[in-house]
């Protein structure tokens, strides 16, 4: 268990160091590849004004990645231990937002609000959405990993034969 915990923790701290890494590139840096970057990044549609790479780049990429790991790596662990797992991903990872958005102009990202209250009303829903995610694509990876490396702990339906009853002779015939 506890070099799982450890896969785990290095995971997290590899998604964490990219976004971190991301954003600072992203909101600093001034050479061609990076204001494309950043203008790709901060794109917002003409028509209703959202913007949609930061929720991806930002939220669902890295939950996934880190719900993946969660369920691989923990896939012989109780549903507890996942879910408190989970959560404390999810935690940990929404933290970084301030210090990822810190690097940007005031106004630069829609969501990010000006005032603390607002910014943490905005990181407890960003807080769902990347339990959300991260819960989801850790369920579907536990079963797969179980599925595959652990088939001693899935539970498999036994074979059923389908047996039909002949009226006439009142035997019963496999097929059918």
């Amino acid at each position: 268990m506890r070099m799982s915990v450890i896969g785990i923790v290095a995971v997290y701290l590899v998604v964490a160091c990219a976004e971190v890494t991301l954003h600072w590139y992203l909101g600093t840096r001034n050479s061609p590849r990076a204001c494309f970057l950043r203008d790709v990044y901060l794109y917002r549609d003409p028509d209703g004004g959202k913007d949609y790479y930061p929720g991806l780049v930002g939220v669902i990429l890295p939950a996934v990645v880190l719900g993946i790991a969660t369920g691989s790596i923990g896939s012989r662990w109780s549903c507890g231990g996942v879910i408190w797992c989970v959560l404390a991903l999810s935690a940990a990872f929404v933290a970084t937002f301030p210090l990822c958005f810190s690097w940007f102009s005031k106004g630069q990202i829609a969501f990010w609000p000006e005032t603390n209250v607002e910014r943490i009303t905005t990181m407890f829903w960003a807080f769902l959405k990347v339990c959300s995610f991260c819960a989801v694509s850790a369920y579907g990876a536990r079963n797969v990993a179980q599925y595959y490396q652990h088939p001693e702990l899935v539970d498999r339906p036994a074979a059923t034969v389908l047996v039909h009853r002949d009226s006439t002779t009142d035997k019963e015939q496999p097929g059918s």
